[in-house]
Parts: C-alpha cells; sequence; structure tokens
C-alpha cells in the first residue's frame, strides 16, 4: 500500500475491509 493510494481512496479501503468482515461475522 503505497501513500499515494491511501491519499487517493483512504475511505474506500476502510469501506472494504468494514464489509469484508461484516459479511465474514455473519453467522
Amino acid at each position: 500500500v503505497t501513500l499515494s493510494e491511501l491519499n487517493v481512496t483512504p475511505m474506500l479501503d476502510l469501506a472494504f475491509v468494514l464489509l469484508i468482515i461484516f459479511v465474514i461475522a455473519t453467522p
């Protein structure tokens, strides 16, 4: 993960991680 990527889409990455965790955590 480069600094540019983090600067371009910090929310997108966080949203993706949260979405994946939510889907996996779903029983």
